[in-house]
Formats: structure tokens, C-alpha cells, sequence
């Protein structure tokens, strides 16, 4: 989430569908298609199988996944944002779903190998929420892979947003070590363009990977 020049919502408005349908509908495309350059790292090397993305909006990380071999779940509770990432993106292997990620809950039969949250900074009790509900959809061996954006990013112009925005440490503590093997959590940076400017800004990502144990 990074949006330049605006002011904070509240957090019942800023996690809304209604905010991100008038969001996403007031632009022709919001983001560049690209997928995450941190979520490349995290997944380049895994074995594809079932995934499932969330927060997928127009549907950058869902396409590259499909193109890697992945059959994908991309969830995003804005219905505006799937619906343009479904004319975008065309692909049938791609199940486009919509969802409030604060109250949602996984159909008994869903399973998956990879589950991915790229800048979803929900609040808590929400957060905690969503990852125990991954711990059940996961399958043993499958991999959760968090990527968020660090408060150091709040000087370059992203809403400051403190306490949704954790090291990784503190992310991967949340982690029950029964559960999940952390095999990454760190904030690397990288130089990044967009959100209105025109050169290049030192940017500050969280990175948490993770194995699911069984």
C-alpha cells in the first residue's frame, strides 16, 4: 500500500471493499503488472503446485505465478481490482475470488503449497487472525511468504502507518514455531520508481518465508 500526497483513512475505511472498489475505479490501472520483485526471490527456485495470493489486486504476482506453472486463488476484497486483473490477465488457471481478508474464512477443502501476502499490512486482532487460518490451509511442507513495507518508508511519502508496519523479526515471532520453520526474515531495501516520482528512491521491504512443519 503506498499512496503518495493522501491522508490516512481510518483503519475500519482504509480495509473496506467500498474504499478499494472507488480506489481501483477511479484509475485506469493503479500498478505496473510487474510482480514483486521480493516475491520472485522467495518463489523462483520453489516446485509449482497450488497457490494462493493474497491481496492479488490487479493481479501482477498471479499472472507471473501462473507463468512459473502455479494453478492460483487470487483473493483481494476489492471486486473492482479482480474484475480489471481478470480482462488483464485472460487466464483460466487463475480462480478470481473476493474477500474480506479481516473476516474471511477458508472452505473446508482448500488446500494449497504456497500462500502469499504482498502488503496487506492488516491491523490486529486481523493479522493474527489470517495467519492462523494459513496454518490450516497450508499444506505440510508448503511454504507463507510476507512481504510488507518497513516504517523506514513512511520519509519517502508512504502513509505512516507505525504500527502495521513491523520489522521482520517481530513478524516472524507471531509465527507458532510448531507450526512454521522460518527460513527468512529480514528488510532488505531496494531502489524503487513510481507513486509519482520520477527518480529513483531507496525503499525498504519486511520479508518473511516460511515452511510449513509436518
Amino acid at each position: 500500500m503506498s499512496h503518495d500526497h493522501d491522508a490516512l483513512p481510518d483503519l475500519g475505511t482504509l480495509f473496506s471493499p467500498e474504499f478499494w472498489d472507488e480506489r481501483y475505479g477511479g484509475v485506469e490501472r493503479k500498478f505496473t503488472g510487474n510482480p514483486n520483485v521480493r516475491l520472485v526471490e522467495a518463489v523462483a527456485d520453489l516446485r509449482p503446485g497450488r497457490a494462493l495470493d493474497l491481496g492479488a489486486g490487479e493481479g501482477g504476482d498471479a499472472a507471473w505465478l501462473t507463468q512459473q506453472g502455479w494453478d492460483v486463488t487470487a483473493m483481494d476484497v476489492s471486486q473492482v481490482a479482480l474484475d480489471r486483473a481478470a480482462g488483464l490477465v485472460g487466464d483460466d488457471r487463475i480462480t478470481w475470488r473476493q474477500a474480506d481478508l479481516r473476516t474471511w474464512t477458508p472452505e473446508p477443502d482448500l488446500e494449497v503449497d504456497l500462500a502469499t501476502m504482498c502488503y496487506l499490512h492488516l491491523p490486529q486482532p486481523h493479522h493474527g487472525r489470517l495467519i492462523e487460518q494459513l496454518a490450516g490451509v497450508v499444506r505440510p511442507g508448503g511454504t507463507i511468504v510476507h512481504i510488507s513495507h518497513h516504517r523506514d518508508d513512511i520519509a519517502v511519502g508512504r502513509w505512516d502507518m507505525s504500527d502495521l508496519m513491523r520489522p521482520a523479526g517481530d513478524i516472524a515471532a507471531e509465527l507458532d514455531p510448531e507450526v512454521w520453520e522460518v527460513v527468512r526474515a529480514d528488510d532488505p531495501t531496494r531502489m524503487e520508481i513510481g507513486h509519482g516520482r520520477t527518480e529513483a528512491v531507496q525503499v525498504r521491504d519486511t520479508v518473511v518465508v516460511a515452511i510449513r512443519r509436518g
